[in-house]
């Protein structure tokens, strides 16, 4: 079971110091300590003052050069974590266990071009009638299964070719300005004027207004850039399983958009579905080899 304890810690990236001690249920049954979760599932190194226990401050370090600790919407996070308890309730006060170790400038670049393609893509439904044509022209007229295949496999094309990143918009806007007003996408004519007019109407540094039905949405700036909006469902509801806890309103210099993508929605709590929901194991000790190893196991006992 030792080897399964090791192989656990090594499947969550876990890099906690060789002094850290982890809580024994036996012997620190009345001592406060934190949950030990959120110091297992980071990539980053732990170094914590008291372990997990009552008033420790953990700090999380990127050891790689040119990484950081940054949170699912791209943005840089405080790097520590304080146990703080009453009684012996103990719950991590912080915002560390919400951000990875990541390369900043590169994921920084992805969420930039994750953002402008939800946005230009909207300005980009006017090929549809062009791609069209051009299927239709190429088909001699004719109607059928191939060439609905043939317009949505050439849409694909001309949606990988749209830019993505702030720079690469402003390249492709001022060439079709030296061009009449036009750049070719794959033999596809875009009005880079209309276009351009368009993001420029669309951008005012909000995202748009969440709302959520059966729940409250509860936000730290409104809908502004940077900010972070939690849902919680009214009572005798759930947030549904593939729902996002929050979301970050996350801008460019062409629009802004929510990260996550996917909307939250609350569902009605049932008896079926409290069956199926995920119970997490409790921790509990495995003696091996005469040392205690804190595990999850449903079949483990903890000492009364």
């Amino acid at each position: 079971m030792i080897f399964y304890y090791i192989f656990l810690l090594n499947s969550l990236n876990a890099k906690l110091t060789l002094d850290f001690k982890f809580p024994d249920p036996i012997r620190d049954r009345e001592t406060p300590f934190c949950p030990i979760d959120p110091l297992l599932t980071t990539n980053a190194e732990v170094r914590c003052t008291n372990s997990a226990f009552r008033a420790s401050l953990c700090t999380y370090i990127c050891l790689k050069p040119g990484y950081a600790l940054v949170n699912e919407a791209g943005y840089r996070i405080r790097n520590q974590l304080f146990c703080k308890c009453n009684g012996l309730d103990c719950e991590w006060e912080g915002q560390a266990y919400d951000g990875k170790c990541r390369d900043y400038d590169e994921y920084r670049l992805n969420i930039q071009k994750e953002v402008n393609h939800v946005v230009m893509k909207k300005y980009f439904t006017a090929i549809a009638v062009p791609v069209n044509l051009k299927i239709a022209k190429f088909a001699g007229g004719l109607s059928s299964k191939r060439v609905k295949k043939k317009v949505k496999k050439l849409k694909r094309l001309v949606e990988k070719k749209i830019p993505k990143t702030d720079n690469e918009i402003t390249e492709f806007i001022d060439e079709g300005k030296r061009n009449n007003n036009t750049t070719m996408v794959m033999d596809i004519p875009i009005n880079v004027f209309d276009l351009e007019r368009g993001l420029q109407q669309e951008y005012n540094g909000n995202c748009k207004p969440l709302t959520l039905r059966f729940g409250t949405v509860e936000c730290s700036d409104g809908f502004h850039k940077g900010s972070e909006c939690k849902h919680k469902c009214k009572d005798g509801y759930g947030l549904h399983r593939m729902s996002p806890a929050a979301r970050t309103c996350v801008c460019t210099k062409w629009g802004c958009v929510w990260m996550r993508k996917a909307k939250a929605k609350c569902q009605k709590e049932t008896k079926a579905g409290r069956r199926k929901h995920k119970v997490a194991l409790p921790w509990c000790v495995h003696i091996s080899d005469g040392k205690k190893v804190l595990i999850r196991n449903r079949h483990c006992m903890c000492p009364s």
